[in-house]
């Protein structure tokens, strides 16, 4: 079985061109994708987020869709 590598928020912020604070900020309000590690130790799939941003920065579009 083999892993992707995760990306840490400072992967994130860079893809997505954002402060760091905001993907801190876009977590805690659980819109962006996330691989919870711990209590408050988060990495991201880059798939995940590469498909959030094809959804245009929705997740609920990915949900929606397997629940059809």
């Amino acid at each position: 079985m083999s892993f992707e590598k995760l990306l840490t928020a400072n992967d994130v912020s860079e893809v997505l061109q954002i402060d760091l604070q905001r993907v801190y900020s876009l977590t805690r309000r659980k819109l962006l994708p996330t691989v919870k590690l711990g209590e408050r130790q988060y990495r991201y799939s880059k798939q995940a987020i590469e498909r959030f941003i094809e959804n245009g920065g929705n997740q609920e579009s990915e949900v929606n869709r397997d629940e059809k």
